[in-house]
């Protein structure tokens, strides 16, 4: 097994992985495009995902994100962000 960045085609995948553990639609979509967000600006710095990938089977993702405005209200430090595995 290796990690590798999330890439384009790895996007169904991954959402099928995402839809195991989360069944709201709207937190879906969310996700989603942050994924979209990740491929289309290369040099965003407000979100990261990888793939742990074997076999060429996406078992796995691991990112992170910035926080939602919504939620930095309830954050205690100034750098918040959202991490998935």
């Amino acid at each position: 097994m290796f990690i590798r960045k999330f890439k384009k085609s790895d996007a169904e995948a991954v959402k099928k992985i995402f839809a195991l553990h989360w069944t709201d639609p709207e937190f879906l979509e969310e996700l989603s495009d942050g994924l979209e967000s990740s491929i289309q600006k290369n040099t965003d710095r407000n979100s990261k995902f990888f793939v742990a990938e074997e076999n060429k089977e996406i078992l796995g993702i691991v990112g992170f994100r910035k926080l939602p405005d919504y939620l930095i209200p309830f954050t205690l430090t100034d750098k918040p962000v959202e991490l998935y595995i």
